[in-house]
């Protein structure tokens, strides 16, 4: 789908490593590649999936398999949920915190996170036994915590 920006776009790129297309502009201290429209700032990784693919769905993000943030190669590029974005990112060592078993001050292990998502009963009750709280519980249900690969 071509567009004036994703035409632009296009203009702005150049080989790099590993078949990545590398955006030669502006780069966010995040790292990331930013286009402007007008008054909007676009990351150039969204604007390369919307030219290649169409519309990104709201609850969706972009996410590189060449944990490149300036590559806008299409076939590097892949569409997941801001939890798919934040597990690719702690499986890659990006992340800037440890969790589950990596933290130090963890009360609970793999095998009694698994055995609580197993558990049926009452998350409160599960709370008290395990002598953590209800929100943790929770968080390890949910898979919101305790993921493990």
């Amino acid at each position: 789908m071509s567009t004036p920006i994703f035409d632009r776009l296009c203009k702005r790129l150049q080989p790099g490593p590993n078949g990545c297309l590398e955006f030669q502009g502006y780069r966010a201290r995040s790292g990331y590649g930013i286009i402007g429209l007008g008054t909007k700032k676009l990351k150039v990784h969204r604007v390369a999936w919307e030219g290649a693919f169409g519309p990104i769905p709201d609850d969706l993000c972009v996410l590189h398999s060449c944990d490149n943030r300036v590559c806008c190669n299409s076939e590097h590029l892949f569409l997941g949920t801001r939890l798919d974005n934040a597990i690719d990112r702690e499986k890659k060592g990006r992340g800037n915190h440890q969790t589950g078993i990596y933290n130090g001050n963890a009360k609970l292990t793999q095998e009694k996170a698994e055995a609580i998502r197993a558990d049926t009963r009452l998350h409160r009750e599960i709370a008290a036994y395990y002598g953590v709280s209800r929100s943790t519980i929770t968080t390890i249900k949910t898979g919101a915590a305790w993921v493990f690969p």
